[in-house]
C-alpha cells in the first residue's frame, strides 16, 4: 500500500465547527478510503504523521480485525446485522503526537451508519482499544 505524497494532502476544516484543527486528507490508491493527519508547524500535513501512518497502514488488517472485536463488546453485532463479513474502511486518521489512530467503517448492511475505533500505540509499537463511536454517515 502505498502511503501519499506529501503534495497529494489537502486541508479540511470541520464545517460544523470551525474551532476544531486543521486536518489534512488523501486518498489512499486502490483502497477507495482517504488518510487523514494533523496539521504540521508549517501549515502542511504532519510528517511525522504521515511516518506513523505508514506503520498504520501496513497492519491495517490486523487492526481492522481488532476494531471489529472491540465494537462487538459493545454491540449486538447479529441483532444489527453485521455479525458476518468484514467492514469497508472508510478513513484513517493517524496523529504521531499524541500516538492515536482512528479507524472508520461501515457495513454494507448498515451503510448509513460509521463506527469509529480509535487506538493508542505506546512507545513499543503495541496498541490497545481506547474508544469507540458510531454516527450517522
Amino acid at each position: 500500500m502505498q502511503i501519499p505524497s506529501a503534495d497529494q494532502f489537502r486541508p479540511e476544516r470541520d464545517p460544523g465547527n470551525p474551532r476544531l484543527p486543521v486536518r489534512w486528507f488523501a486518498p489512499i490508491a486502490d483502497e477507495g478510503y482517504d488518510l487523514h493527519v494533523p496539521e504540521g508547524a508549517e501549515g502542511e500535513a504532519d510528517a511525522a504523521s504521515v511516518a506513523f501512518a505508514g506503520v498504520v497502514l501496513s497492519s491495517l488488517d490486523a487492526i481492522m480485525d481488532e476494531a471489529v472485536e472491540h465494537m462487538r463488546k459493545y454491540a449486538d453485532a447479529e441483532r444489527l446485522g453485521i455479525g458476518r463479513g468484514r467492514p469497508d474502511v472508510h478513513g484513517v486518521f493517524c496523529d504521531a503526537r499524541y500516538e492515536r489512530v482512528e479507524i472508520g467503517f461501515s457495513w454494507e448492511a448498515q451503510m448509513y451508519i460509521l463506527w469509529t475505533v480509535a487506538f493508542r500505540w505506546d512507545g513499543a509499537g503495541r496498541r490497545s482499544p481506547v474508544e469507540l463511536s458510531v454516527r450517522p454517515r
